[in-house]
């Protein structure tokens, strides 16, 4: 890739890993459009990096808040003057239950999925994205809170949140999906997405440590180092406006109108496929 597809790469990567659109879809898109036959390890370890840095910037008050319930909750028992804070406790007890399914759906879904996509592939993932998330839009929000929460719940939150391996498919959308269909309030269940991104990512950066242990770098050239660099920090600005635009979106319009989104991509990777 030259250094403005990188940069480009980084941005849009950073970007649609917290809108319902997929990341690896776009990013396995962007690798046909870009004529680019193999992925660059270290491009892929400091993306992901990148949008890492980008979720504990944004979260840094939650995750602060979280902290503190973990630290009161050991406590609370012994010093009854500590006040426990019972929606941060709900909320930190329904994400532990999330990381074990999905670390172990990120495991499966990498060594099944590890080889790139063909377009045709692609074209269905990004269907099947978009009519998910036009049922989601259809359907009655509601209120509920952490608190009323399962783990069962939690369980399937972690699946779909590794959904985003398959490339079309978006773990922001599946999971937003999900909750709204639980009748959970959609802010509410927008933090939780964003937070999990974090352990998302930790996972997907352990993934590809190993993977350069087994596999190296590749042909490493100044150009290839200068071009990772800049897709990772591109990542971490594209994360930034992604979690922006998210929020903002919640708040004012409906996420799932990305569902029209997804089509067009669904419509793009066919008129790739024919013409490739």
């Amino acid at each position: 890739m030259s250094v403005i597809e990188n940069i480009l790469y980084g941005l849009i990567s950073g970007l649609t890993e917290f809108l319902p659109v997929s990341g690896s879809g776009h990013q396995a898109l962007l690798h046909h459009l870009f004529g680019v036959n193999t992925r660059v390890s270290l491009q892929d370890l400091l993306v992901h990096i990148g949008v890492l840095l980008s979720a504990f910037v944004v979260c840094r008050d939650n995750i602060a808040r979280l902290r503190w319930e973990q630290s009161t909750a050991t406590t609370v028992r012994r010093n009854k003057s500590r006040h426990m804070d019972t929606q941060s406790h709900y909320e930190l007890r329904l994400l532990k239950s999330t990381i074990v399914p999905m670390l172990l759906a990120t495991i499966v879904f990498n060594l099944l999925l590890r080889s790139e996509y063909k377009l045709s592939s692609l074209m269905w993932l990004f269907v099947l994205n978009g009519v998910i998330l036009l049922i989601a839009e259809h359907m009655r929000q509601g209120n509920r809170d952490a608190k009323t929460m399962t783990g069962f719940d939690g369980i399937l939150i972690g699946i779909t949140t590794a959904a985003s391996a398959l490339p079309g498919l978006s773990s922001t959308g599946m999971t937003l999906s999900y909750t709204t269909a639980r009748g959970t309030d959609i802010q509410k269940s927008t933090n939780w997405v964003i937070l999990l991104v974090i352990p998302a990512m930790v996972f997907a950066i352990f993934g590809d440590i190993f993977y350069i242990f087994g596999n190296g770098f590749g042909a490493v050239s100044f150009l290839m180092i200068l071009g990772s660099v800049l897709a990772g920090v591109s990542a971490f600005c594209g994360g930034y406006v992604g979690i922006s635009v998210l929020r903002l979106m919640v708040t004012n319009t409906s996420v799932f109108q990305f569902s029209y989104y997804s089509f067009g991509l669904a419509l793009l990777s066919f008129m790739l496929y024919l013409f490739t």
